[in-house]
């Protein structure tokens, strides 16, 4: 696959994670203040089971925007390649997961991610356990 396509089907599986995500947000809140076409209150059930439910979507919405962040989306995509950027393109070197999540071959994670930041503009950032999720557990936002 070329290089364009790759990234368009990144976007693409993106804005599709968005989409589930957002209907899923919407069906917990739909079942929150909607039961058989009456509010939790109307049906007898504890207003303060409804006002936990209101606070839990709440909460999840800002866990949300951090997962669908580019820091976490980055290093959890729905391939085998890391993006990069805030734009989340794929990452110039073109390196792969690998079975740990540390790279294939020559492009392990560790050879340009050192213990530390390397110095200079636009150099790659360091961090000793720099690496993707492993192939078994990618957790894909």
């Amino acid at each position: 696959m070329r290089r364009s396509q790759l990234e368009k089907q990144g976007r693409n599986l993106k804005l599709k994670a968005i989409i589930v995500m957002g209907m899923l947000i919407s069906i917990v809140a739909l079942m929150s203040y909607v039961t058989d076409g009456k509010s939790p209150a109307a049906n007898g059930k504890d207003t303060a089971a409804a006002i936990d439910s209101i606070a839990s979507l709440r909460a999840f919405q800002d866990v949300y925007k951090v997962l669908m962040s580019p820091r976490c989306m980055n290093c959890h995509p729905a391939g085998d390649v890391p993006l990069q950027g805030d734009a989340s393109n794929l990452h110039t070197m073109f390196p792969k997961r690998g079975v740990d999540g540390k790279g294939i071959y020559a492009m392990k994670c560790s050879n340009c991610h050192q213990p530390t930041n390397t110095p200079g503009v636009h150099t790659p950032p360091g961090n000793p356990e720099w690496h993707l999720p492993p192939a078994n557990m990618k957790m894909v936002f």
